[in-house]
């Protein structure tokens, strides 16, 4: 994590993310994620995309 900043309640992350996998894990509270650079795959239960750079999720 390269930094993390609190706004009435919503916290703002910023990632690198070097390994090409990550274990299952699970989040608390829905997300967004916006993908600055690179190319992301995400993949869950349902379904499996390619998010390339500029790309805008919600995982709720």
């Amino acid at each position: 994590m390269h930094a993390e900043q609190r706004i009435n309640g919503i916290i703002f992350s910023e990632y690198d993310y070097i390994s090409a996998k990550t274990d299952w894990h699970f989040h608390e509270n829905p997300y967004f994620m916006y993908a600055l650079q690179g190319n992301l795959y995400d993949i869950n239960k349902k379904q499996k995309m390619l998010c390339p750079s500029g790309s805008f999720l919600l995982h709720n």
